[in-house]
């Protein structure tokens, strides 16, 4: 018994074994039905995960291009990769995890895409951006030890560090995620919702219940909220500091520096919800925006319905694919790209 509850603790309290456990099946993965199903418990928003093709095959002519794109959970690994874009090298870099490139290529078109869903915009560009870092080819290879050991380093801090709520989160997850324990939390949480009109505050749902967002998107009294006020003051800030980052990464050696913000899904389906505050557009066509901006916004606005998972905070195959196919033309001709 003693073996089984370290097991369990030690799933839970590792952020990698337990990502590394829900990979290999060790116990199902509480995200398969949808973040926002997870959230919820509700029955109509139990969805299946989507498995995505690739825009092309591995073998396929690419141009001289090296991409590398700086973003969240959108465009993470699980999401893409390097077959989803013609170019001849793709790097993804999180903006939780700052990387050094030592193998930056000077003689191929390095392009920079800084890539943020609208509700993490305001937390992305409150200050200068030092995610990445470049050690030139010249870099000695001691320097380049130095570098790794310290990723090995910073990584054994990560495994050792201790957040008693995520512990206790995972440690939920994984002893009540089963599906025979899902139904009953499901019937709980419908039961409670249609009879006593009571839901987790962790999510919103749209005026006819139809549709179900994430609450710091949805909740007007989150500050990262699609309904949160934010003062012309504030979008000059963000544009200031978006005009600094793209000097930033031009004069490290990035040929073209693109902005992309991806709409939340309340601001595609739900606007009306409360009072938008329209931070994406405001920021997307401010007079003294610099950088070149990769526009989804329009778009989806056009074909609102099919965008955006029924379960999940991200978007579904269609919209991710639409999102490639704009960001792919940037490597052809920049017909849909806005030009300050």
């Amino acid at each position: 018994m003693l073996t089984i509850a370290l097991f369990y603790w030690s799933i839970s309290h590792f952020e990698s074994l337990y990502s590394w456990a829900g990979k290999s099946k060790v116990f199902p993965d509480d995200y398969r039905y949808g973040d926002l199903y997870r959230l919820s418990f509700l029955p109509n928003f139990k969805g299946k995960e989507e498995v995505c093709k690739d825009k092309f095959p591995k073998n396929s002519i690419k141009n001289n291009v090296h991409l590398y794109l700086l973003g969240d959970s959108f465009a993470d690994e699980s999401n893409l990769n390097a077959n989803n874009f013609e170019v001849e090298k793709y790097k993804y870099i999180h903006w939780d995890k700052p990387e050094t490139l030592v193998d930056f290529d000077t003689s191929a078109k390095n392009i920079l895409i800084m890539e943020s869903v609208e509700r993490s915009a305001k937390m992305h560009f409150v200050k200068k951006s030092n995610e990445i870092q470049i050690l030139d080819n010249q870099g000695d290879s001691l320097h380049k030890s130095e570098i790794s050991i310290v990723k090995k380093l910073e990584n054994w801090v990560e495994v050792f560090s201790h957040n008693t709520k995520k512990t206790e989160e995972r440690l939920w997850h994984t002893l009540l995620n089963y599906d025979f324990v899902l139904f009953f939390r499901e019937l709980k949480a419908d039961f409670d919702l249609k009879f006593f009109d009571r839901k987790s505050t962790n999510y919103n749902l749209s005026a006819d219940k139809n549709e179900i967002f994430y609450f710091e998107e949805a909740d007007v009294n989150c500050p990262n909220s699609a309904f949160y006020k934010v003062s012309d003051k504030e979008i000059d800030g963000f544009v200031k500091v978006i005009n600094s980052n793209y000097h930033h990464y031009k004069s490290m050696g990035f040929d073209e520096v693109y902005l992309s913000i991806i709409p939340n899904k309340v601001s595609i389906l739900a606007p009306n919800l409360g009072d938008y505050n329209y931070v994406l557009e405001r920021i997307q066509n401010h007079p003294n925006l610099k950088i070149k901006f990769i526009d989804t916004y329009s778009i989806f606005k056009k074909q609102p319905q099919n965008i955006y998972s029924k379960s999940d905070t991200h978007w579904n195959c269609n919209g991710s694919s639409i999102w490639q196919s704009i960001v792919n033309e940037v490597f052809v001709n920049s017909s849909r790209v806005l030009n300050p």
